[in-house]
């Protein structure tokens, strides 16, 4: 994602990551990619509830215009559920060719059918998220 943002020439604003103070040491080396990390502060030894305050800070900390879903655990189904809660009028687009939680979305969702043969993320972001000229 943040090789799309850099190469599509987007603010540095776009992208953001939000992590978790919890996890502070512990961050893999690519998060120094993104331009624009946030810090969530730790639920004191409560590692779910430091998840969760992270979650609804980066799904209220912006306005969106869509939600792109890829891969992932049962994170990604969590965030979706908070994400709908609070912006109950976007799109989605989940990618089932990666499996994972993306395809029990799209699976369990009303998609359009070509999305699931998508294979060009950047493609897709072009189509649909761009503004158009």
């Amino acid at each position: 994602m943040s090789l799309y943002v850099n190469t599509a020439k987007l603010a540095e604003t776009v992208l953001r990551s939000t992590k978790v103070l919890f996890f502070l040491g512990k961050f893999p080396r690519e998060n120094d990619d993104f331009a624009d990390i946030r810090y969530t502060e730790a639920v004191q030894n409560d590692l779910a509830g430091s998840i969760e305050l992270m979650r609804i800070e980066m799904l209220t900390s912006r306005k969106f215009d869509a939600a792109v879903l890829i891969g992932g655990m049962e994170g990604i189904l969590d965030e979706t559920r908070l994400f709908r809660e609070y912006n109950p009028t976007l799109r989605f687009y989940p990618f089932p060719q990666l499996v994972a939680a993306a395809a029990i979305e799209y699976n369990n969702g009303n998609y359009p059918r070509d999305l699931a043969k998508e294979i060009s993320f950047a493609s897709l972001f072009r189509r649909n998220l761009l503004p158009k000229p």
